[in-house]
């Protein structure tokens, strides 16, 4: 039995077809990240600065990828939700979003170290 070849063309056509609704709701869900970027990068938040970034780190970063998720799973899914929606949804569950970036940050540290030290010692 032979199955249809997959063409590259035809899966970035369906794909764009399908989320391209999604980017401007994204894109504004994303808005913060971006102005926090230019505002980080021109360097005038001095000392301010440090306790700024952790703040971002471990607090806005998990608040926005939870509602980027929530957003895209409920509209994949065809359930109607507005942004404000998937902002409440992360904020309800922001203890938990914290907790599993601070785990996926450890792992990728430990992956680091397990992994890319090693290798570079050996090379």
């Amino acid at each position: 039995m032979t199955s249809p070849r997959i063409s590259a063309r035809t899966l970035l056509q369906e794909t764009f077809a399908t989320m391209g609704p999604l980017y401007a709701s994204l894109l504004t869900i994303n808005s913060p990240s971006l102005i926090f970027s230019a505002l980080n990068s021109l360097g005038n938040l001095g000392s301010a600065g440090v306790a700024f970034n952790i703040i971002y780190s471990f607090v806005v970063i998990p608040l926005l990828s939870g509602a980027m998720i929530f957003y895209t799973y409920r509209s994949l899914t065809r359930n109607q939700v507005t942004v404000g929606q998937a902002f409440n949804q992360a904020n309800k569950r922001l203890l938990h979003l914290i907790l599993v970036y601070i785990m996926f940050v450890g792992l990728v540290f430990a992956g680091l170290i397990a992994l890319i030290i090693p290798g570079l010692y050996v090379a």
